[in-house]
């Protein structure tokens, strides 16, 4: 099993291998991001990618990042892609990010904050061409969804959770995004 530790031994945040059998961890790699969080970790078994969305305001940008680890070359650092999301005081809320498990595409989401209410931007990045699109805008309340879920099916499509509200007791709804195909640039309510 993979994950983003703290460890007593290493400082700052690890990408770790953990044993399911006994509980020890070994430090693969040191992520020089500051932050990872939420539901923010997708692998991909073709390639055996372990991707993230890290936090680094001390770096070469103040964004967030896509971060790919390589688990075949203990843990390189493969990937490393700006996002253009908006960042909110607790890392991670609102954004999530899965790999597409046929054509081993990343797909993420997170809030834009240059709308007023923000909304929120489904983006594809594509590891042939290393190229990051957006996929579609979902109108939304700009009301970040702690402990939402999501994940991917092997048609491309991708479920989201967001709110829909903007005041009042928050309500939430899952979307259906076609990531591949016919259907690419739409969305659904389910």
């Amino acid at each position: 099993m993979y994950g983003i530790s703290q460890t007593k031994s290493s400082p700052g945040i690890n990408l770790v291998k953990v044993n399911t059998k006994d509980g020890k961890m070994v430090v693969l790699e040191t992520v020089k991001y500051e932050a990872v969080a939420q539901e923010l970790s997708s692998i991909d078994r073709l390639k055996n990618i372990y991707y993230v969305i890290g936090l680094n305001n001390t770096g070469q940008y103040k964004h967030p990042a896509l971060l790919g680890f390589d688990l075949n070359n203990k843990g390189k650092l493969v990937t490393e892609v700006q996002l253009p999301f908006f960042e909110l005081a607790s890392v991670g809320v609102s954004q999530a990010v899965q790999v597409d498990p046929v054509t081993s595409n990343v797909v993420l989401v997170g809030l834009d904050g240059t709308k007023n209410p923000p909304y929120h931007n489904v983006l594809l990045y594509d590891i042939e061409k290393k190229d990051l699109s957006e996929i579609v805008h979902i109108p939304g309340s700009g009301i970040a969804v702690l402990g939402a879920s999501s994940t991917i099916d092997d048609q491309g499509d991708a479920y989201f959770t967001f709110a829909l509200n903007t005041s009042g007791k928050v309500s939430t709804s899952i979307f259906v995004v076609p990531t591949r195909g016919p259907k690419v640039g739409t969305y659904t309510e389910m």
